[in-house]
């Protein structure tokens, strides 16, 4: 008889429950790496620890390129919105990302 287990026992299953609940704090905490990946299910991504130079937006499979990226600034955040969401830069306003900050 298997166990049955805990999605949020997970990396996968804590940010998406994290995400789920709004909790951005949580979602700080455990995006600490490099590397912040989108699908294309509609809503929004938040990233809140975004370093240029360090940290790449990962949009690899998603058939964008980026002409499909349309940049606004929205109080102090980056939007970069595209057909099937978006994905908010917290703090992001005064970034200004290069071909280096993503990956396609």
């Amino acid at each position: 008889m298997s166990e049955a287990r805990d999605p949020d026992a997970t990396p996968e299953g804590a940010l998406v429950a994290a995400a789920e609940s709004g909790d951005e704090e949580a979602l700080s905490r455990f995006l600490e790496g490099d590397r912040f990946e989108f699908r294309l299910a509609g809503g929004r991504g938040f990233i809140l620890d975004f370093e240029q130079g360090r940290d790449v937006i990962s949009l690899e499979g998603l058939g964008l390129t980026p002409w499909d990226l349309l940049p606004s600034i929205r109080g102090r955040d980056l939007v970069l919105s595209f057909e099937g969401g978006e994905v908010v830069l917290r703090g992001g306003a005064g970034v200004h990302l290069n071909q280096w900050d993503f990956r396609y």
